[in-house]
């Protein structure tokens, strides 16, 4: 088994401190949850408060490596704090160890279907990050009780976030899926506009209180 570590791993997928540093700018967020993260720390970059999940073995191996993790996150803009960092070695899905509500965001990227195992997690009105290689934004824009917030465009090695002017990201091309025709094809449907990501607000719908006989 290869040893893994964020430097390497950055050198594959690209640094999306930038980006998250975008969201942090414009909302005040301060612990957040990363889904299906493997070795990824950039959020660890900008906030402080971090929990991590995934199931590899390799991203269990490189978290317990307490001193590498802390090594590789000079620069962040919270120093000279040390990093509050949480690994789950679990599958998402109904893992016990989360606190219920206890986040202010959630991040998904290539990791769904995550949305129904996000939001149990998410307080309301916080921001579940999500893209739509497989479905994860679709899902959430069939969801009635996330609504937009803003969209993550990424262009010449550039993040930029926009939160106005949102039309044809949040729709889908043509016919709307179902959240069956979604987790049956594993992939999300075309978008009007395309984006590296979108971002939710969660807001809850709020359940009239049955009288009492």
């Amino acid at each position: 088994m290869s040893r893994a570590d964020w430097y390497s791993y950055r050198g594959q997928i690209g640094d999306r401190s930038q980006m998250f540093q975008c969201v942090a700018d414009k909302w005040p967020l301060n612990k957040v949850l990363y889904l299906g993260s493997y070795v990824d720390i950039s959020p660890s970059m900008v906030w402080r408060t971090v929990t991590y999940l995934d199931t590899d073995k390799r991203a269990k191996k490189f978290f317990e490596d307490h001193e590498r993790v802390l090594g590789q996150l000079s620069g962040r803009n919270y120093e000279p704090e040390p990093p509050d960092i949480r690994f789950v070695h679990d599958d998402f899905n109904g893992c016990p160890e989360l606190s219920p509500q206890g986040f202010d965001m959630v991040i998904s990227l290539y990791s769904g279907p995550s949305v129904s195992a996000a939001l149990p997690h998410l307080r309301a009105g916080g921001k579940l990050l999500v893209n739509n290689s497989h479905g994860d934004a679709s899902l959430a824009i069939l969801n009635p009780e996330l609504q937009p917030a803003g969209c993550i465009k990424f262009r010449e090695g550039q993040y930029r976030l926009a939160t106005e002017n949102l039309d044809g990201y949040f729709s889908f091309k043509g016919t709307p899926p179902t959240q069956e025709s979604i987790y049956s094809s594993g992939r999300g449907a075309a978008l009007a506009k395309a984006s590296f990501a979108l971002i939710f607000s969660f807001e809850p719908q709020k359940t009239e209180k049955r009288p009492e006989f």
